[in-house]
């Protein structure tokens, strides 16, 4: 009897962490996405600004940010890198660890307040990425949510 009440609490507890963790990988591709393809801004008026676009995505939870920051974040230089890990990355990374996905109430944001983001994703403003990083994302988000369901489902199984 004993046994079978450590077989049923493992599964339970696998099934927990599945539940929570499946989502968050989710968030965290996206995430990941987005900010990997913010293209590396260069601005004359601005000469220690490269890389603010990019670092400007903040990711909170409950509400959006309405904050600028004043970081850079270069990684991945003059190219889309969709793999690289930069600081701002980090950063979302560890508010989506700190999530409660159980606790349905709970929205996630990812918000970029720099005044000339919108031409960098509608406009074309960037020849390193004119597809624009969220609709791009979006796009990608059956794939993305595909493969991290299956990615966790075999990481906790």
């Amino acid at each position: 009897m004993a046994d079978f009440a450590r077989e049923i609490n493992r599964i339970l507890t696998n099934y927990e962490t599945r539940a929570d963790q499946g989502p968050k990988n989710i968030l965290k591709e996206v995430s990941r996405r987005i900010i990997n393809r913010t293209p590396i801004d260069f601005r004359m008026e601005e000469p220690d600004s490269v890389g603010r676009a990019r670092a400007n995505w903040l990711a909170t939870v409950s509400r959006r940010s309405n904050r600028i920051t004043d970081k850079n974040d270069a990684v991945g230089g003059k190219a889309p890198a969709l793999f690289a890990t930069g600081p701002t990355i980090v950063d979302a990374e560890k508010v989506i660890d700190g999530m409660d996905i159980l606790n349905r109430n709970l929205s996630f944001f990812l918000t970029n307040n720099i005044d000339y983001i919108m031409p960098l994703e509608y406009f074309a403003h960037s020849s390193q990425w004119t597809a624009g990083m969220r609709r791009a994302t979006i796009n990608d988000f059956d794939l993305i949510t595909r493969q991290q369901t299956a990615e966790t489902i075999r990481q906790y199984s």
